[in-house]
C-alpha cells in the first residue's frame, strides 16, 4: 500500500503565511486607530484616581464643599 499525501493545508504553507500577514496587517491598523482611546482612557484613569484619593484626605464636613469647588 502507498504512502498517501498530506493534506493541502499542511503542504500549502503560502496561503497561511498570507493569512498570518493579513492577521498582522489588521492588528497593526486597529492598534494605530485605538492607541489615542487608549492614551485618554489612561489619562482619565489616572485623574479619577487623583479625584479620589482627594476625596478620602477631605474631611467628612469639608467634602460638599470640595464636590462644589470643583
Amino acid at each position: 500500500m502507498g504512502r498517501r499525501p498530506l493534506p493541502r493545508i499542511l503542504t500549502a504553507s503560502a496561503p497561511i503565511a498570507r493569512g498570518r500577514a493579513y492577521a498582522r496587517t489588521a492588528a497593526d491598523t486597529a492598534t494605530d486607530v485605538l492607541y489615542p482611546l487608549i492614551v485618554v482612557v489612561r489619562g482619565l484613569r489616572g485623574l479619577a484616581a487623583a479625584g479620589r484619593r482627594r476625596w478620602s484626605a477631605t474631611p467628612g464636613e469639608r467634602r460638599g464643599a470640595t464636590l462644589f469647588g470643583l
